[in-house]
């Protein structure tokens, strides 16, 4: 699926034991399957807001029966495009399954932090560049720590510059290795000697680098250290971005005993209160 896609509904299921509450035990081969599913399909499971089940038997007392059957898959383009994707469920009313209310509102962008890339060391001037900037800087202070601080900050505002003006953006120097193939190329093609084969080879291998280092920087990025080095894992790599992006985001909080979900109070009470006194 090459666009955005959201499916959803009664998928009669659920993913663990947490899901269901009452009856009999969950059917564990069932889950099983349910989880290949949405893994196979390389889809994320959005979440929710309020009661943690969308299906319930209506019974009372010990008969009682409540399960989150109903749920919103998305795939990573989906996500991608908002990435602010929530899911309320709804009062049941008269009917035994809560109806689902998606809302595809976009969170604001916020700067980024820092945060040093393991593929920037594959580079040839890295070393150089941090070399300059190490010893560029020579404050003295009795404090070595203070000294530290003050080379550490140097060394990344270099970073910073150098990924922009030399490494640069990893999809865009995809592209251009790309264009240049397809340039060489046509070149090899029309006039087949050496060093046209040459310029060739030496594309194709550029290529191979650059989607080596963007594999590097999905694995640093989704946190992923088990899978085996040399298989292209990209793909799966933006998958665990998405889905651990998805589980950190905060839908509610308990305020004075009741959950909330609006928004501008959240972020208001995120400013006020002590993280410890949260929900």
């Amino acid at each position: 699926m090459n666009i955005p896609w959201v499916t959803g509904g009664d998928f009669n299921d659920v993913l663990n034991s947490y899901e269901k509450k009452g009856g009999l035990m969950y059917n564990t081969t069932s889950t099983l399957d349910f989880n290949a599913f949405i893994s196979a399909s390389g889809l994320l499971d959005v979440g929710f807001k309020r009661s943690p089940h969308t299906w319930s038997n209506n019974w009372v007392g010990s008969q009682a029966i409540k399960a989150r059957l109903d749920r919103v898959l998305v795939n990573s383009l989906c996500h991608a495009n908002f990435p602010g994707i929530s899911v309320q469920h709804l009062p049941r009313g008269p009917s035994d399954h809560a109806p689902l209310l998606i809302d595809l509102h976009t969170s604001q962008s916020k700067p980024s932090r820092f945060i040093f890339q393991n593929m920037w060391s594959t580079h040839d001037t890295f070393m150089n560049c941090v070399t300059q900037a190490w010893t560029a800087q020579d404050l003295w202070s009795p404090n070595p720590f203070i000294k530290l601080q003050a080379k550490l900050k140097v060394v990344k505002i270099s970073l910073k510059l150098w990924n922009k003006n030399v490494f640069g953006h990893i999809d865009d120097n995809i592209k251009k290795a790309k264009e240049q193939i397809t340039l060489k190329q046509e070149i090899f093609d029309s006039s087949p000697i050496v060093e046209h084969r040459s310029d060739l080879n030496k594309a194709n291998a550029n290529l191979k680098h650059i989607l080596h280092c963007q594999e590097i920087f999905w694995c640093q990025k989704s946190r992923v250290k088990w899978l085996e080095e040399g298989d292209r894992n990209t793909t799966f790599y933006h998958a665990a971005i998405q889905g651990r992006h998805t589980r950190n985001f905060i839908h509610r909080l308990r305020i004075n005993g009741a959950w909330c979900d609006d928004k501008k109070m959240l972020m208001e009470e995120a400013e006020r209160c002590p993280i410890e006194n949260k929900g």
